[in-house]
């Protein structure tokens, strides 16, 4: 339960746009055109002094965050690995950084940052923090207001629209206009049937039913959510309309353990990250048990690749399994996928060739 707790707490992307089910355009699916076996190999060049929970790339660069670490955030040049800088140093300077921190997003050369601590939220031109150039009157920060609770995932979506979620959120997702202060939360969405959202919600597990990722595009037209526990990836315009959802057809409920008020040790885990480029959506696929999680037997991860339009493309089966927040990003250009994975020692991160 407390590695399950970790995750859960952890798992800070998530949101979802408020929609009945019966409204959703559903895109379903049962295979893919192309499954393709990949075998990992390590990359020895990077720091074995951290280890990341989120990646991205930049132009030309590789960034890892550590969360917990001093400093955060470490650039390496592609396709070689070699170390660039490191920023991101803890302080209380109206430069520094306050832990703990969480990046959410990179647009127009801009790392968007969330320090939990302050319930700040900014952008920082990445150049700048890689060149030590970094100005305060460059900076202009969002303060999110203290009914966000515990949400972590938040999205700057367009103007001065925020929107997030957390493990002890009260609705499906928050919605926040740092300018004119409005702030709610939408209902939850809920895709099974009275029955089964009735026993979830005596339980109280609707913040845990929708417990998911969020990441938005880089043109920033649309953003992505998909869910831990069912094989659902929910796909919205930026006005916060769901255009379709892409589900498997042989989807089926969490299952409960009513004992324990709980879902049981058997309940699968789907969809715990993605990662979205211009032409596809490429989404982490667990493919285990909370069992399996806890134990560290989720060896047999996937990851699922589709279109803007819903579509089916590629399957990818990973020979090794992914750290717990399920740190990947795929390298379009030189058609690579970099994870983190639960290795110890050196050997913790992975590069796949996709040629």
């Amino acid at each position: 339960m407390n590695t399950t707790k970790y995750f859960l707490f952890f798992t800070y992307f998530l949101v979802l746009l408020s929609c009945d089910n019966q409204r959703a355009n559903f895109k379903y699916y049962s295979s893919f055109g192309k499954n393709i076996n990949l075998k990992g190999k390590v990359i020895k060049n990077i720091s074995d002094r951290i280890y990341p929970q989120s990646i991205n790339i930049y132009k030309d660069k590789i960034i890892f965050c550590d969360y917990s670490s001093n400093p955060h955030f470490y650039a390496y040049q592609l396709p070689d690995f070699k170390f660039i800088a490191s920023f991101g140093y803890q302080g209380k300077g109206p430069l520094d950084i306050n832990s703990p921190v969480v990046w959410s997003q990179i647009q127009n050369g801009k790392i968007g940052i969330y320090q939990m601590n302050l319930m700040k939220f900014d952008f920082y031109h990445i150049d700048d923090l890689i060149n030590n150039r970094v100005k305060k009157n460059q900076l202009n920060p969002s303060y999110m207001p203290p009914e966000i609770n515990d949400a972590i995932n938040i999205i700057s979506l367009k103007n001065d629209i925020y929107i997030g979620t957390g493990v002890s959120s009260t609705g499906e997702y928050f919605v926040f206009n740092q300018k004119t202060k409005k702030f709610y939360w939408r209902d939850y969405f809920k895709f099974f049937d009275k029955k089964f959202n009735d026993r979830i919600i005596e339980y109280d597990l609707m913040s845990e039913l929708n417990l998911g990722i969020i990441k938005i595009k880089p043109d920033k037209t649309m953003f992505v959510k998909t869910n831990i526990y069912n094989p659902l990836i929910h796909v919205y315009d930026n006005s916060m309309d769901l255009k379709f959802t892409i589900a498997n057809k042989n989807i089926t409920e969490p299952i409960i353990d009513d004992s324990k008020k709980f879902f049981s040790s058997k309940t699968k885990m789907y969809y715990t990250n993605c990662y979205l480029t211009d032409k596809f959506i490429y989404a982490v696929y667990r493919n285990c048990t909370l069992e399996e999680y806890n134990n560290y037997e989720c060896d047999n991860v996937e990851i699922h690749t589709f279109d803007w339009e819903g579509n089916p493309v590629v399957k990818y089966l990973l020979n090794e399994g992914i750290a717990p927040l399920s740190p990947f990003v795929v390298d379009e250009q030189r058609l690579k996928i970099y994870t983190v994975n639960p290795k110890t020692e050196d050997s913790y991160y992975s590069i796949f060739n996709i040629k």
